[in-house]
């Protein structure tokens, strides 16, 4: 939920501070406690969220919209490996850790540093002809630079000239 990472720390270390303070606090109560942030990147909805999901009041939409990384890549929280689709099985099907009662050492094999590492690269063409390219490799970057035969912008967290229209 970040886009530059400047103000995260803040952020966290803000929010334990009165979430120890305050372990009842409403969905209102940390939306005011963050009201002088100076940070208004596009990180800031979804962190506020985020926090938002610890208050007494949070809603089911908050949290069916929000996901955990280990949620979203299938990784079980007790062991740190890929559960191959069993994470998301009924609640009480679960174990505490939110690995399936399938889920076994063996279906579980692929470690979480393993799964980052291998994330596939992205071309998104947008109408207007604008194009974004999403790297994994370093060696991707002059695959590029060679395919495009014109300007271009690298990009590295966006958040003062981002925004395009």
């Amino acid at each position: 939920g970040t886009q530059c990472g400047y103000c995260s720390l803040g952020w966290v270390m803000s929010m334990y501070s009165f979430l120890k303070c305050n372990p009842d606090a409403t969905m209102k109560e940390i939306e005011d406690s963050f009201s002088g942030n100076v940070c208004r990147c596009t990180g800031y909805r979804p962190i506020l969220d985020a926090f938002k999901s610890f208050a007494s009041d949070r809603s089911e939409d908050l949290q069916n919209k929000l996901a955990d990384i280990e949620d979203i890549l299938k990784v079980c929280r007790k062991s740190g490996t890929t559960c191959h689709g069993q994470c998301k099985l009924d609640k009480s099907k679960r174990d505490p850790y939110g690995c399936g009662e399938k889920n076994n050492e063996e279906d579980c094999n692929i470690e979480f540093l393993e799964v980052a590492l291998a994330l596939p690269s992205v071309k998104l063409e947008l109408q207007d002809g604008t194009r974004w390219y999403k790297v994994a490799k370093v060696d991707e970057i002059f695959e590029i630079f060679d395919m495009i035969n014109g300007s271009y912008r690298l990009v590295g967290g966006n958040t003062s000239i981002g925004i395009l229209k």
